[in-house]
C-alpha cells in the first residue's frame, strides 16, 4: 500500500530540472548540453516564463562556472526576453523571490532587454551641411 501510495505522487522531473540538479552536482558538460538543448531547441519555446526564467539564470551561472560565458549570456539573454515578450509581470514577479545574488546576475539581463525594448535613435544632424 505504501509503494502504491509513493509512486502515485511521483512528479515528473523536467531537463531543466535534470540541468539544475547537474549543475548543483558540478557535472557542467551535463548540464550545458541540456540548456543548450533547451534553449536552441524547440522544447525551450514550450517552457513556462518561469522555466525560462530559471534557464537564462542556470545559462548565467553556466558561463561564470563552467566558460564560454559569451554564449551563455546570448542564450540566456534571449531566453529572458522571450520570457519577457510572454509576460513582462511574471518575470518581475520572478525576479523578485531571488537572493540578492542571482538578482545581480539577473541585472546584465535586464540592461540587455531595456536595450532591445529602447526605441533607436536616429541622428538628425544633416553632415553634409556641416562641411
Amino acid at each position: 500500500m505504501l509503494t502504491a501510495f509513493a509512486c502515485s505522487t511521483r512528479t515528473e522531473v523536467s531537463p531543466l530540472d535534470d540541468a539544475e540538479l547537474a549543475f548543483e552536482n558540478g557535472d557542467y558538460d551535463e548540464a550545458q548540453e541540456i540548456c543548450d538543448s533547451l534553449a536552441l531547441g524547440t522544447a525551450g519555446s514550450s517552457l513556462s516564463v518561469d522555466r525560462m526564467c530559471r534557464l537564462s539564470l542556470l545559462l548565467l551561472r553556466l558561463g561564470e562556472s563552467y566558460g564560454n560565458e559569451e554564449s551563455n549570456i546570448a542564450l540566456a539573454a534571449n531566453s529572458f526576453l522571450q520570457a519577457k515578450d510572454r509576460n513582462a509581470d511574471s518575470v518581475e514577479m520572478f525576479t523578485a523571490t531571488l537572493p540578492v545574488e542571482d538578482r545581480a546576475r539577473l541585472s546584465l539581463l535586464r540592461a540587455i532587454s531595456e536595450a532591445h525594448f529602447a526605441p533607436a535613435i536616429t541622428d538628425t544632424i544633416d553632415y553634409e551641411d556641416l562641411e
